[in-house]
């Protein structure tokens, strides 16, 4: 008989299938709780189990696990991992520590479908979906390799499209806030999206408490069409529609990412139009400067991002300036891949 990987199983399903396997649901609570909150993963050891249950939990029940192939650390301590998974394919993980916290960013795919004109991900396209117990075991590896007491903030922002992987998602996601699980407050999570509108609907309901990042990048069609294919499927009318519609509904504001691009969307009738619909949908804006070159997309260099910031401020719309972090290692905002440029560290 195939053993069941408990990590892909939140601690509802868990009990489930406890159950149907005839074993005392509360022995769920209780192998979750070692797992998660004491991060034993041995059941030999865990005392308020009886041995003949530990022996038949053992025989049925297995806890999976991924250690890095390779590091690389920047300058600014930014660290970029590649995890080989079982069936040899890659992904990539980035912790970010700070002075006041430390972020980890999440992959959620192998690949990505989605193709967006400044974004690494995709470029050698799609292979599969992660499985929860992938999703979590990112976040465990790195907290292990970094000793940390607790995780302050947690971004799902690495390769892939969350809402594309959405029910592997929502599952991490329970364990991830479950206080017998990883017990991280909602408000320390962000998910980001290129626009999945009947995703970013359910989600909302789903998870009200956890922020939501959305991937805007252009304010009218025809530039956004060409930058985020995605577009094409859910316009911008949609798009903004929607996020309306959650918006009177969330304690967050949404976050709408913006990347700079020099001599696409920084011009006077993108810092409208941007204004516009932050205001629309009470959102705030987060600019980032385009990493490198892609596609032949670029970067405004510092003068043209001061001018631009300059007539923003005029809209008085929120907004942030996203510090680059990680940029020599490609561990920035849209360079994770699948790191055959990671280094040992």
């Amino acid at each position: 008989m195939k053993k069941i990987d408990i990590k892909d199983y939140s601690l509802e399903n868990l009990r489930r299938l406890f159950f149907e396997r005839d074993i005392k649901k509360f022995h769920a609570d209780h192998v979750f709780k070692w797992c998660y909150r004491e991060r034993l993963e041995v059941f030999d050891n865990m005392s308020d189990i009886s041995k003949n249950n530990r022996e038949f939990l053992s025989k049925i029940f297995y806890f999976s696990e991924i250690f890095p192939e390779k590091r690389h650390k920047a300058k600014d301590g930014t660290i970029k991992y590649l995890f080989r998974l079982n069936d040899k394919e890659t992904i990539e993980t980035a912790f970010i520590p700070e002075k006041n916290r430390n972020t980890i960013c999440v992959s959620t795919q192998v690949g990505c479908k989605f193709r967006c004109k400044m974004c690494a991900s995709g470029d050698k396209g799609f292979v599969r979906n992660l499985a929860v117990s992938e999703i979590l075991n990112q976040l465990l590896s790195v907290i292990d390799d970094n000793s940390l007491e607790k995780i302050d903030n947690i971004v799902f922002m690495g390769i892939g499209e969350p809402f594309d992987n959405y029910g592997n998602l929502c599952e991490s996601l329970e364990i991830i806030t479950d206080k017998k699980g990883l017990a991280v407050p909602a408000h320390k999570i962000c998910v980001s999206t290129c626009g999945l509108v009947p995703e970013i609907l359910a989600f909302s309901h789903d998870f009200p408490k956890i922020k939501l990042s959305v991937s805007l990048h252009a304010c009218d069609d025809m530039l956004r069409d060409y930058i985020m294919p995605v577009n094409k499927k859910y316009t911008l009318k949609e798009l903004t529609g929607a996020l309306r519609k959650i918006s009177l509904n969330s304690r967050h504001k949404v976050t709408l990412e913006y990347v700079l691009i020099r001599n696409k969307n920084m011009r006077d009738i993108d810092i409208n139009n941007l204004a516009k619909i932050a205001k629309k949908i009470t959102a705030k804006v987060n600019f980032i400067t385009l990493n490198g070159e892609k596609d032949g997309l670029i970067g405004p260099d510092s003068k043209e991002l001061e001018e631009f910031l300059r007539k923003v401020k005029k809209t008085d719309i929120q907004f942030t300036v996203r510090k680059t972090r990680g940029k020599e290692i490609s561990a920035s905002c849209g360079q994770l891949r699948t790191g055959e440029t990671a280094d040992e560290r």
